[in-house]
């Protein structure tokens, strides 16, 4: 039985209504993992800088606050 290879983007759908955002292009980020928002970056709560794309910014300042 072979298993249907699925891309990022099938992922981030289904993620999208679990607390999900994709902030750039390969970073799906967990808004409950979340500790600041800080000019084009998520800071986690283990200390990790995650970028947010120029355009997602203001997309992600809405989806976090």
């Amino acid at each position: 039985m072979s298993c249907p290879l699925k891309n990022l983007a099938y992922f981030e759908e289904i993620l999208a209504d679990k607390s999900f955002f994709s902030s750039h292009r390969s970073y799906p980020v967990n808004r409950y993992h979340i500790d600041a928002l800080k000019d084009d970056q998520f800071i986690l709560k283990n200390g990790c800088e995650i970028p947010i794309s120029r355009r997602k910014k203001t997309e992600a300042g809405d989806w976090f606050l």
